[in-house]
């Protein structure tokens, strides 16, 4: 007798590994929410001999029948007094068994004929996730033995439900991204076709209107046209440029947000660029009646770049000098060595500068001083984010210093593309 009691206990034990094989082996194959729980349900129910099988999970602090598995268990909802159980069972962290319902008045079950109840709370990393409740219509069902190896399954079937509602919610977050960009491409191609609607179909009304303006302030002497008639044609014309400068800022400031990152720079002379613009800059400081100087270093100062961009950049920030330098005043422009590593350029002037308090949100789209405008001078406010935008996307800095009344320095620093410079 003790032989065969021996091997019916080897032989249950036997069971109970396969078993615990068999379902780790399957809960292993997928993170499904759906699967982990009817492969819970498939393993435990048979082996525990129960009619029903429920899984409760919580959300929010509201239980739900998560899945269930069994001979007519069509329980879809829990009741208050079911929700009053299985809470108890969750908050104490204790598993709950019942061996014969009719002994308890206050019993809950699930299964209306059911007459013995295991309920164990599913906890993984100190959470806990819901229950695993099994019930059977014959009374005293479980064995204290059973139960203790329900509760082992019961362990690993939290593991995966933890695992299966991560990946479940990292799904759903990433579902929301993933409509969150499209909603942003959207609106980028938006602006896009935007911005081309202002090429196209602002830049030729423009054109025509600033040419004939034009042409009619040419043969003003051979017209008749009054003096104020004049003066019209010649506020059209101005008003006409101006917003030509602001469909351009628009269109470059497009221009440098559609730059692919992995846009091909190449090997520039910053010295090339910065003569370049001297040239062209220093005939409209003549214009305005300010004085121009210059310190350009001496020899080739190679930096890895985009040659247009870098080009807007400087011209953005010679313009805004001549802008804001009244006649008489000074626009000095330098490109200078720092370190042995770095190229610095710069503009300095004796305009109007910035007052202190506005200087950081020098740089944000359309911002524009106070001092700038009760002087009444024409400006977009884009031409410093433009900048800003190019020399970040080059790895640079930006170089700024200001005080009110005195002049402001704009620059930038880029950093020498040592490669070059060896060869």
């Amino acid at each position: 007798n003790e032989l065969k009691e021996i091997e019916t206990k080897l032989a249950s034990y036997v069971v109970e590994l396969n078993v615990m094989q068999w379902m780790e082996q399957d809960l292993a194959q997928h993170l499904d929410l759906a699967y982990v729980l009817e492969i819970g349900l498939k393993h435990i129910l048979p082996i525990s001999g129960a009619d029903c099988g429920f899984i409760i999970t919580t959300d929010n602090n509201t239980l739900k029948i998560a899945h269930s598995k069994g001979n007519d268990c069509n329980v879809k909802k829990l009741t208050a007094s079911q929700k009053k159980v299985l809470k108890q069972v969750m908050e104490s962290r204790e598993i709950m068994t019942v061996g014969d319902m009719q002994d308890m008045p206050d019993a809950a079950p699930l299964d209306k004929e059911a007459r013995a109840c295991v309920a164990i709370p599913l906890v993984t990393h100190e959470r806990v996730l819901g229950a695993l409740v099994l019930e059977s219509r014959t009374p005293h069902r479980f064995s204290e033995s059973m139960v203790e190896f329900i509760s082992l399954l019961a362990s690993r079937l939290a593991a995966a439900l933890d695992n299966a509602i991560l990946y479940e919610q990292i799904g759903q977050q990433f579902e929301e991204l993933q409509r969150l960009y499209e909603q942003v491409q959207e609106l980028e191609q938006l602006k896009t076709d935007m911005i081309r609607i202002a090429s196209h179909d602002l830049r030729g009304p423009m054109a025509t209107v600033l040419g004939f303006a034009e042409l009619i302030g040419w043969q003003d002497e051979n017209t008749n046209l009054t003096p104020q008639q004049v003066d019209y044609m010649r506020e059209i014309t101005q008003a006409v440029r101006r917003m030509q400068s602001i469909v351009n800022d628009f269109l470059s400031v497009e221009r440098v947000e559609e730059t692919a990152k992995g846009r091909t720079f190449g090997h520039i002379d910053l010295r090339a660029l910065v003569i370049q613009a001297a040239d062209e800059y220093q005939t409209r400081a003549a214009h305005h009646g300010q004085h121009w100087q210059e310190d350009i270093h001496k020899k080739p100062v190679w930096v890895f770049g985009d040659p247009a961009q870098l080009y807007e950049a400087i011209s953005n920030l010679l313009s805004n000098a001549i802008k804001y330098t009244p006649r008489g005043g000074t626009v000095t422009l330098r490109l200078t060595i720092e370190d042995d590593e770095w190229a610095l350029f710069e503009v300095e002037d004796s305009g109007l500068g910035v007052p202190l308090e506005q200087q950081g949100e020098l740089f944000r789209p359309f911002f524009r001083a106070v001092n700038v405008r009760k002087n009444k001078i024409e400006g977009t406010g884009l031409g410093l984010h433009l900048v800003k935008k190019i020399i970040d996307r080059h790895g640079g800095q930006i170089v700024f210093r200001s005080v009110e009344g005195v002049g402001s320095t704009f620059g930038f620093l880029l950093k020498l593309d040592n490669n070059k410079r060896k060869k």
